[in-house]
């Protein structure tokens, strides 16, 4: 089973655990798949200040869905977007001959981490690298801190 797979057979049996606005609160949109690494299912939520009191409040039902979901024992562990970020660079990175050593390995779109908030800039960007020179000549990305640039 993939990740998002799992995440949502867990939300589902979330849904019928939780009460409606809770499940929507501080699940919902508010959480997502980062990875599972051997029995531990990494979830990034975007509440960062208040993720110890979900830990608190709902992680053993989080555990105890997704251990159904998944068929065997998981453990949740909620990070904040950072943490998520770490947990999603390659080890060490890859000096094989294909990388150009000038660009940095943890910069590529399986680890840029979407949003709402940066729906169209990762949309924008991806059009740029498939077809360099095409789509998008010059791309320029603008904005306010914290609008998903």
């Amino acid at each position: 089973m993939d990740l998002e797979s799992l995440w949502e057979d867990t939300c589902t049996l979330l849904k019928n655990r939780m009460n409606h606005i809770a499940y929507t609160t501080w699940v919902g949109e508010n959480m997502f798949p980062v990875v599972l690494d051997g029995d531990q299912f990494v979830i990034c939520s975007k509440m960062e200040p208040l993720i110890s009191m979900i830990q608190k409040k709902y992680l053993s039902d989080i555990e105890i869905c997704l251990t159904e979901a998944g068929g065997r024992p998981l453990k949740a562990v909620i990070v904040n977007r950072e943490e998520a970020e770490k947990r999603l660079q390659p080890d060490g990175g890859d000096n094989s001959e294909d990388n150009d050593p000038h660009l940095n390995p943890k910069y590529t779109f399986d680890n840029f981490i979407r949003w709402d908030s940066n729906r169209f800039a990762y949309a924008a960007a991806f059009a740029a690298a498939e077809s360099p020179g095409e789509a998008y000549n010059p791309l320029f990305i603008y904005g306010g801190v914290g609008l998903g640039k």
